[in-house]
């Protein structure tokens, strides 16, 4: 099985911070309340709350490959 990779489009996320609230092991807002992933490549443990906060995303700013 294939890592699961996470990037976010930061000229697409709106800051509504959901995918941090669910999944705060992967990401977080920075300073200007822009989500950012602090990893490329997903953790087995957290690749359900990954996707989930990806299909969350209201702008789908949360790009997996």
């Amino acid at each position: 099985m294939e890592n699961l990779r996470v990037n976010v489009d930061q000229n697409e996320c709106i800051g509504c911070g959901i995918c941090a609230e669910m999944c705060p092991g992967v990401f977080a807002l920075d300073p200007q309340g822009i989500s950012d992933a602090n990893t490329s490549v997903v953790s087995p443990a957290l690749t359900s709350a990954v996707r989930q906060a990806a299909q969350e995303c209201p702008t789908a700013a949360i790009k997996l490959y």
